[in-house]
């Protein structure tokens, strides 16, 4: 441990060590936090990874119900006075700071008699902190806090809170306990608010010596978790620093990679079971030094870098990370900064960003959501186009190619981010065949991965075999003698089996084909072949219809098990479903 920290020392040289240290442990405990982190770090930056993924239509897997949260996709936006010329914000930013100074007996309370309607826009409000070495007692500012949280609700916005962002760099807070104790103060009155959700935000690659546990305030004061997420050619900006515990340390130099960035804070979440969605509070990739620097070049030196590293940051990050719900661009230079994040400045850089948010998953208005999904890719059934993309990471690669067969055949490759290839009808003939999606560095192939691809025209007649799916209701098996499966990116599932699990009286009219739910006051009901759903008298038009299998009525599982106020998720690793039902 003392030789991981004497490494450390010597290559972030004395003042850039402290500048990431939180002196709130022990010599002892912050070494082996700090040994910890490195090798947790280095195994996720030295880690290779490949996964494929198809575009369907959105189910919203990945949803938790958070104030302001969309089913998929994703925000995008800006700090308010920085936006893009021509790309609009779906949520503007806006930064302040904690006035350590605003005492009650300096503060008075100033209630507001008038809140402003509710305009329809999206807020993200940053209460940032520097408060390295000060105690805060959160009683002392009650004025100064709720005048403030007063202030943010009466203009009407749906806003995001994020308090102390960026808490474990070393000048914003050193005790966790103090931290803990004013976000919950603030939180529990911003929770009094219908128009503000609250977010807990770290740096994504903070200070090495503390663990971000320490300072969580747990799932009931946190309605969102955020992050900062920076891509940059060095750390601190200087090849003179491009140690290996640097850069897996702060995922920078040769590990430069948003995604992996990305999943340092993902990960944290997994190990600690916090599912909340996420936002990128700000972030971006640095192409460029700025002037006044004693290494400066000519400000635009690592263009083409920053543009594989911008495809990486806005088109993977979407399909890895489902959660993440806003991605915020910080689109400025600031002056003596390590590099320059205005895209603006860039026409390359730009357009990538342009095009990017311009399509799915990325949400075109406030509220809203993204019409497609990316689930990972399985053996799947498909009639016209299958639409595929992938994630590729290699330690130290910047650029992979990815390459798509069909039976052995090669059909097209790339290597642009998300390496995107459309398979459709005239690639397959009738029946099953074999995908091959495969990654290469230059012409060494690093992996593969396969598929069977089932092909049914629109006018065969022929039997397909459509991909089982196991069906959990509170945490039990649906058992049935005709297992639920998937068609058309739709989980369909016995009507009978499912109903009655579900603790529905359940009515079927052989004559008009029509099968009748009855439970605590709701009915629904559905006829076979018809994309339309009865709930109480009203029609709800569903994007798969019942059908008839095998004797057996299949319902599409998403739209009847919610009608009855079942919420119903998607487990991607597992590939199976799960129905909670109070």
């Amino acid at each position: 441990m003392k030789k991981t920290l004497n490494f450390l020392r010597r290559s972030l040289g004395i003042s850039l060590f402290l500048l990431f240290i939180i002196p709130f442990c022990t010599p002892v405990q912050c070494e082996s936090i700090m040994d910890e982190t490195v090798s947790r770090m280095g195994k996720l930056c030295e880690t290779p990874d490949f996964r494929i993924y198809y575009e369907a239509k959105t189910e919203n897997r990945c949803f938790y119900g958070a104030k302001f949260e969309p089913g998929s996709g994703v925000y995008h936006g800006t700090p308010h006075d920085v936006s893009y010329s021509s790309i609009p914000n779906t949520i503007d930013t806006e930064y302040f700071w904690f006035d350590s100074t605003l005492t009650n007996d300096v503060c008075e309370r100033a209630e507001i008699s008038e809140y402003a309607e509710r305009s329809g826009k999206f807020r993200l409000y940053n209460w940032n902190c520097a408060l390295k070495d000060e105690v805060i007692e959160p009683a002392d500012y009650e004025n100064y806090i709720k005048n403030t949280v007063d202030n943010i609700a009466s203009d009407g916005n749906d806003s995001l809170l994020v308090f102390g962002k960026e808490f474990n760099i070393n000048d914003n807070f050193t005790h966790p306990e103090s931290f803990i104790k004013l976000f919950r103060y603030v939180a529990d009155y911003a929770h009094t608010k219908d128009n503000i959700a609250v977010v807990w935000a770290p740096n994504n690659v903070g200070s090495v010596d503390l663990r971000l546990i320490d300072f969580y305030p747990g799932d009931e004061y946190t309605d969102w978790i955020g992050m900062s997420l920076y891509v940059m050619p060095y750390f601190q900006g200087s090849k003179a620093q491009t140690t290996w515990s640097n850069s897996v340390s702060f995922v920078a130099g040769d590990y430069s990679n948003a995604v992996i960035g990305a999943k340092v804070i993902t990960d944290f979440m997994e190990t600690y079971n916090i599912k909340k969605p996420v936002v990128i509070t700000e972030g971006g990739v640095g192409y460029g030094e700025m002037p006044g620097r004693e290494d400066y070049i000519n400000g635009f030196e690592y263009v083409d870098w920053a543009a594989q590293q911008l495809r990486k940051f806005y088109y993977e990050i979407p399909r890895v990370f489902p959660q993440i719900k806003i991605n915020v661009s910080f689109n400025h230079n600031v002056d003596l900064d390590f590099y320059r994040y205005n895209m603006s400045d860039s026409p390359e850089l730009y357009s990538i960003v342009n095009s990017a948010v311009s399509t799915p998953p990325y949400i075109q208005g406030y509220p809203g959501f993204s019409p497609v999904e990316y689930p990972e890719m399985h053996d799947i059934e498909v009639k016209d186009s299958l639409k595929l993309s992938a994630y590729a990471y290699e330690p130290k690669a910047l650029y992979l190619n990815v390459k798509y067969l069909i039976d052995g055949v090669s059909l097209y490759e790339t290597m642009y981010p998300p390496y995107e290839f459309t398979l459709d009808s005239s690639n397959l003939s009738e029946g099953t065949h074999t995908l091959t999606v495969e990654k290469y560095s230059s012409s060494q192939k690093l992996d593969s991965k396969d598929f069977k691809i089932t092909y049914n025209s629109k006018d065969s007649n022929q039997t397909v075999n459509y991909p089982e799916v196991p069906v959990f209701i509170n945490g039990e098996e649906l058992i049935s003698d005709q297992p639920a499966f998937i068609i058309h990116d739709r989980t369909m599932v016995p009507m009978r089996a499912i109903f009655e699990t579900l603790g529905a009286e359940v009515i079927w009219d052989e004559t008009n084909e029509t099968v009748t739910a009855k439970k605590n006051g709701t009915e629904i009901s559905l006829k076979i072949n018809d994309n339309k759903m009865t709930k109480n008298g009203w029609e709800i038009e569903l994007d798969a219809p019942a059908i008839l299998l095998s004797d057996h009525t299949m319902l599409p599982l998403r739209a009847v098990s919610e009608a009855f106020g079942a919420a119903v998720t998607w487990d991607e690793q597992n590939r199976i479903v799960n129905i909670e039902f109070i």
